[in-house]
C-alpha cells in the first residue's frame, strides 16, 4: 500500500489591483498589467491548492470598504456587496484539479468549484495558486513518520506529566 504526499512545482503569487480593461480581467502590479487567463493559464490542469483574498490597508479609516481594500465606494455599488456589509472580506482557499469549463475557471476537487474571480474587479487581492504535484510513498516511510510522531506525542506527554 501506498500513500501520497505532495511537492511543491509551480507558484503563482500576484498582489496588486485587479479591474477589467477592454472586457479583459487582469492586475495591475510591478509587471504591468496582466490578464487572469495569462496568470492561471500555464496552471491548467494541474492539481494545485488557490488562494484568493482581499488585502486589508491598514492605513484606511474605520469602515473603509473591504477594509481598504474595495475601490469602489464612490461609484456607490460592489461585485462583492461592500455596500451592505463594509467589512466583508474575500478569503476563498480550494484544493483540486485547476480547469476552465464553460469558459470559467474552477477548481476540481470533489466537487466542482468556481473560482470567484468577479470578486476581484476593483480589489486589492493577493492570489496564490501552488502546483502540487503527488508522489508516492513506501510503506517503510510511511512507518517512520508515524514513529516520530509518537515519539513526539510522548515527549509532550511527558512534559506535561511533570
Amino acid at each position: 500500500m501506498t500513500a501520497l504526499h505532495n511537492i511543491i512545482s509551480d507558484t503563482v503569487i500576484v498582489e496588486g489591483i485587479f479591474y477589467i480593461r477592454q472586457e479583459i480581467l487582469g492586475v495591475s502590479d510591478i509587471n504591468g498589467f496582466r490578464s487572469v487567463e495569462e496568470i492561471l493559464e500555464p496552471l491548467k490542469d494541474k492539481y494545485v491548492k488557490a488562494l484568493l483574498q482581499y488585502i486589508v490597508d491598514p492605513a484606511a479609516p474605520r469602515g473603509s470598504w473591504g477594509l481598504g481594500s474595495c475601490l469602489w465606494k464612490d461609484l456607490g455599488e460592489c461585485p462583492f456587496g461592500h455596500r451592505f456589509n463594509p467589512v466583508a472580506m474575500l478569503d476563498w482557499s480550494q484544493e483540486g484539479y485547476l480547469c476552465k469549463s464553460g469558459g470559467v475557471w474552477c477548481i476540481r476537487g470533489s466537487e466542482q468549484l468556481e473560482l470567484p474571480l468577479k470578486y476581484l474587479d476593483g480589489h486589492n487581492c493577493r492570489m496564490v495558486i501552488i502546483s502540487i504535484m503527488p508522489r508516492q510513498v513506501t510503506e517503510e516511510t510511511k512507518r517512520q513518520d508515524l514513529v516520530g510522531q509518537v515519539g513526539n506525542l510522548l515527549n509532550t506527554l511527558k512534559s506535561l506529566k511533570k
